[in-house]
């Protein structure tokens, strides 16, 4: 069984992050919390940290709770006229009630270091290149890519989770890999979700709900990438079974599998934003391959 770790294709993206944030004179990369959530927190410090190590300026912006979602709009407004700042990134969770899309709305798309602003995602359903993709969805398709599986022509691939960030984009980047793609989600009938699972040789599962597929679902021979993480008592759990090793032809683990990658694509989409908004043309990392 092959384990696709992301640690090995996350290396090489900083490398040439590195390289191209040299030949730019460095960038800056503004990250915004009102949050002191776990999970959310220790995203933030793998983000400084993997920025720092490839010479990219991150600059920390901590918005009260008590100013209201009013508060951080404003803020990510002045973020967005701001020439020093390339990049934008709004940590999740948002305190109870915030509505997400009005603040990522409110983000210049240009600046939008995630990939998450509807234009950018807009542009991805579209197939126009030159823009930021979502990094978790790039990592989950990216990992595939690293370990060999690039073209999906006559693949059944089956993506569970449908959240617009996450899910749909990961069936998106399917498509425009030939994939014939089943989309499903934590709500699909249990006897649905376990007969198109099994017949599916690429599963992704995107739903924060652990353990939710089995050994018995999953095809001998399947590609399987587990972009679910739930904080428990036994540290990150995901989507997908460990039992599911002995079916599969490639896992995925959590932790370490889509996570480190994820950052890495941050910093790619970062070099993206940063060359465009210099220079007038986008510097691209084409895909998650050594060749790229």
């Amino acid at each position: 069984m092959l384990l696709m770790r992301g640690s090995e294709p996350a290396s090489w993206v900083k490398g040439w992050v590195r390289r191209q944030v040299s030949a730019l004179g460095g960038c800056c990369l503004a990250s915004v919390s009102v949050s002191s959530h776990g999970a959310s927190e220790a995203y933030r410090r793998n983000q400084i940290r993997a920025c720092q190590e490839a010479g990219i300026l991150v600059r920390p912006v901590d918005v009260a709770p008590s100013l209201g979602i009013l508060g951080l709009i404003e803020t990510i407004r002045e973020l967005n006229g701001d020439r020093e700042v390339d990049g934008i990134i709004v940590q999740t969770p948002l305190p109870e009630g915030w509505d997400l899309s009005e603040v990522l709305q409110a983000m210049d798309p240009a600046k939008d270091a995630e990939g998450v602003h509807p234009e950018n995602l807009g542009k991805l359903f579209l197939g126009v290149k030159g823009h930021p993709l979502p990094c978790a969805a790039w990592a989950a398709v990216g990992l595939l890519e690293w370990y060999g599986l690039w073209d999906l022509s006559g693949m059944v691939c089956a993506v569970v989770g449908h959240s617009v960030n996450v899910g749909r984009p990961i069936g998106a980047l399917l498509l425009q890999r030939n994939g014939t793609v089943l989309q499903m989600h934590k709500h699909t009938p249990r006897d649905v979700l376990e007969e198109l699972v099994s017949s599916s040789q690429v599963v992704i599962s995107a739903t924060g709900v652990p353990g939710l597929i089995g050994p018995g679902m999953v095809r001998p021979g399947a590609w399987v990438v587990d972009v679910g993480t739930t904080p428990t008592e036994r540290g990150l759990v995901g989507d997908v079974d460990p039992q599911c090793a002995s079916v599969a032809h490639g896992l995925s683990p959590v932790p370490g599998g889509v996570g480190p990658l994820t950052v890495a694509l941050l910093m790619a989409n970062l070099v993206l934003l940063a060359s465009k908004r210099r220079n007038g043309r986008p510097v691209e990392l084409e895909s998650v391959r050594q060749e790229a």
